[in-house]
């Protein structure tokens, strides 16, 4: 009776250990690169499969990520001043929130016109005190032909967008 105690107990060890592990390893930013910026001041992480250019003439840093064919299943462009960083005046579901203890707001913009490329863009606006640091997410409607599953993208947007780290 008391190996059978002692059995049961060192299984309800493993499997809450097994649980504790599976739990703390769902943070997949833990994996991801880190990509620095010292001209804007900021740091993020992003996944393996993220792009990233620079734009030069338009001054804007796209962290891009494709299929396999290459076309786009998001794109986030981030901006600083000196830039057009206004937010549409039609921008609806507006939430406040704050990255690196600076005011920021979330401004959303749905396309209507099925011909469009991306369905919906999400603004980010950060008012810092030497400059204004935007965030434009672009999500598409079709992909081949059939609609996408937006989800998994929104999941991966909000978790880099929660690793941004103002350093300036």
């Amino acid at each position: 009776m008391k190996r059978i105690i002692i059995l049961i107990f060192a299984l309800s060890l493993v499997v809450a250990g097994i649980i504790y592990w599976m739990y703390q390893s769902d943070d997949r930013t833990k994996v991801w690169n880190v990509y620095q910026n010292v001209e804007y001041g900021f740091e993020m992480k992003y996944p393996n499969e993220v792009s990233i250019s620079y734009i030069k003439r338009e001054n804007k840093i796209i962290f891009s990520h494709e299929n396999d064919a290459g076309i786009p299943l998001f794109r986030i462009a981030i901006l600083s001043s000196g830039n057009n960083n206004t937010i549409p005046k039609t921008s609806s579901d507006i939430q406040k929130f704050k990255i690196s203890n600076i005011e920021c707001t979330k401004h959303t913009e749905d396309f209507t016109d099925k011909t469009a490329v991306f369905e919906r863009i999400t603004y980010i606006l950060c008012d810092r005190e030497s400059d204004k640091f935007s965030v434009y997410y672009y999500k598409p409607v079709y992909q081949g032909g059939k609609p996408v599953d937006q989800k998994e993208l929104d999941i991966i947007f909000e978790k880099m967008i929660s690793t941004i780290k103002f350093t300036k």
